[in-house]
């Protein structure tokens, strides 16, 4: 749709988009255009094809209650919406929808389906809790969450390119969702979806799923996350107005969308975690349980609902998730660099533009700072050399190759299927310690003003949070500060240590405890943006020439994929005209 004036608030952008007709799903609409034309169709197939898909739905509900002449009654399930029109007139009504016409290449195709799909994943999780709480109303709940995300189905369709605008707000330049929407488009999504909700005469308790007051505050988020119970069947204890919000017949709508989102922002995330502990104080279960909980509705729905070249819900399960899902703040986060994998932008343009310069310069060699000859040499099978020699071949043999290729290659041919640097960092991250077997790794981003060097991304660090935590100075002279300088890889191990120990920082000797470790800077546009850790940890064996092989492969790939992410902002802010 070409928007000759852009709406300034939610009236306006209903009104502009009330009447856009949504396409249905490629794989479900040529089931339904087949199906259709069977003279003796019968209900419970119909209503079977129907529900999977959600613009069906929609249409099928929206129409019924315009039709509805009983002002006492309202039309709240599409089986409802069958049994009242008629097979006839939803044959009528389903030959009117067009079909979505799917280009994978067309970025606002993959969102609109992406919408389509965060809504399906909501409505799963707000009916799993349903499941084990009897009062609720089940199948009211779980339409009117599903039918919550209308506005962004509209908005996808309708007007790709102000939500690309919003997209990029939001996730590059880490802006709160909300903000993003009021400064491109004059109010929230959830407005417009009110306003919607009217002038299609949707159900009440949609509607109602719809209302921005409903919403609990960030203060009162934390308190419920921080009641999550140790054992199951404990009352949390929060305040009396917490309380009342907890016991809203809208709170499944509210939850059930959270924990969509943050799980396609990053299922291993910290903030899907704090998602994972509301839920778990909501039913009044454990973390673990109420983790399996969403992870069995997520796998539900991906299987019901496959859609084409998007990431279904249960994706991220596929990976290994890291060993760290903190729900605190960490103490040293500060208002420079927040708790969430969110530095500043300017940090951020770095880690998306440092792929360049590392991609440039370490793709063509890597500068080791540390010579290779330094290291100990590839291990040989050799009895004399005893127990050292079959670890090595253990270790050898634990490597996931086939992962560490697929990772690689990706980061290299298809860096867009990455969501964002984070990811990117995170994956990178997983691929080191379950890839590569190396017990413990890292990625650190490095701060606007490059004099700070924080973890954000760790595997295998459970057993030490000090090494999780770590938090570098780079203005004093030594090895870190010669890596921020430019992209150098080095190789610490028992040769060389006692050389190099006046320039590693104290606090990375004292939280790792380990003389044997790479690391390796990442560059773009000649400026900083992360430095990635890994070593041997507590397995007392010595890391290989082939460990440092593979390690430097991984950071150059990751190098090349960074830059791309520095690219694709750099386009996008020439194609695109942020709104002040």
């Amino acid at each position: 749709m070409e928007i000759s004036k852009r709406p300034s608030n939610a009236e306006e952008w209903a009104n502009l988009i009330k009447d856009q007709a949504l396409p249905l799903l490629p794989n479900t609409s040529a089931q339904l255009i087949t199906a259709l034309k069977q003279a003796d169709l019968a209900f419970s197939k119909l209503a079977a094809l129907i529900h999977r898909d959600p613009i069906a739905c929609l249409y099928l509900i929206k129409f019924a209650n315009q039709q509805n002449k009983n002002p006492n009654t309202e039309i709240h399930s599409p089986d409802h919406a069958i049994s009242m029109l008629g097979v006839d007139k939803v044959r009528t009504i389903m030959k009117k929808l067009p079909t979505l016409k799917l280009n994978p290449r067309n970025i606002a195709h993959r969102e609109y389906l992406q919408s389509l799909c965060n809504s399906l994943h909501a409505a799963a999780q707000a009916d799993a809790m349903a499941q084990y709480k009897p009062l609720l109303p089940r199948e009211n709940l779980y339409w009117s969450t599903l039918f919550a995300g209308t506005g962004y189905w509209l908005m996808w369709s309708a007007a790709p390119h102000e939500m690309r605008i919003v997209q990029y707000l939001t996730f590059e330049e880490r802006m709160p969702m909300e903000q993003a929407q009021r400064k491109v488009l004059g109010c929230t999504i959830l407005d417009i979806s009110q306003y919607l909700g009217n002038l299609w005469q949707l159900p009440t308790f949609t509607k109602a799923s719809m209302m921005e007051g409903l919403k609990p505050t960030r203060r009162q988020l934390v308190e419920i996350s921080q009641a999550c119970p140790e054992t199951a069947g404990v009352t949390p204890n929060v305040k009396r107005e917490t309380k009342f919000l907890l016991n809203s017949p809208m709170f499944p709508t509210f939850l059930g969308n959270l924990l969509a989102l943050e799980s396609y922002k990053n299922w291993h995330g910290r903030n899907f975690h704090r998602a994972v502990a509301i839920y778990g104080t909501y039913m009044a279960i454990n973390h673990q349980t109420a983790y399996e909980r969403i992870r069995d509705a997520a796998i539900q729905v991906s299987r019901e609902h496959p859609i084409p070249y998007i990431l279904l819900p249960a994706k991220h399960l596929l990976q290994i998730p890291s060993d760290i899902t903190r729900v605190s703040k960490p103490s040293w986060a500060q208002d420079e660099i927040p708790d969430k994998p969110r530095p500043k932008r300017s940090t951020t343009a770095r880690a998306e533009a440092d792929a360049s310069g590392q991609s440039k310069q370490s793709m063509a060699g890597d500068v080791d700072f540390i010579p290779k000859q330094a290291g100990p040499r590839k291990e040989k099978s050799n009895p004399a050399l005893g127990l050292a020699s079959n670890n090595v071949a253990k270790i050898k043999d634990k490597r996931n190759l086939e992962m560490f290729s697929e990772l690689t290659n990706n980061m290299l041919k298809h860096p867009e299927r990455f969501q964002d640097v984070h990811e990117l960092m995170n994956a990178a991250v997983q691929c080191i310690k379950y890839g590569l077997s190396l017990d413990r790794a890292s990625a650190s981003l490095i701060n606007s003003s490059g004099t700070k060097l924080v973890t954000y991304y760790t595997a295998g660090m459970m057993d030490t949070p000090k090494l999780a935590d770590l938090v570098i100075d780079l203005t004093k002279p030594g090895l870190f500060q010669k890596l921020a300088q430019k992209p150098l890889g080095a190789w610490i191990n028992q040769t060389n240590f006692p050389k190099m120990r006046a320039m590693i920082p104290g606090a990375l000797v004292n939280a790792s405890q380990s003389h044997h470790f790479f690391v390796q800077s990442i560059f773009a546009k000649n400026k900083p943006v992360a430095i990635v850790y890994a070593d041997s940890g507590a397995r007392g064996a010595n890391l290989t020439e082939e460990d440092y092989k593979y390690f430097k492969v991984l950071c150059r790939a990751l190098g090349h994929c960074v830059e791309h992410f520095s690219d694709r902002k750099a386009t996008l802010k020439k194609s695109q005209q942020i709104p002040t």
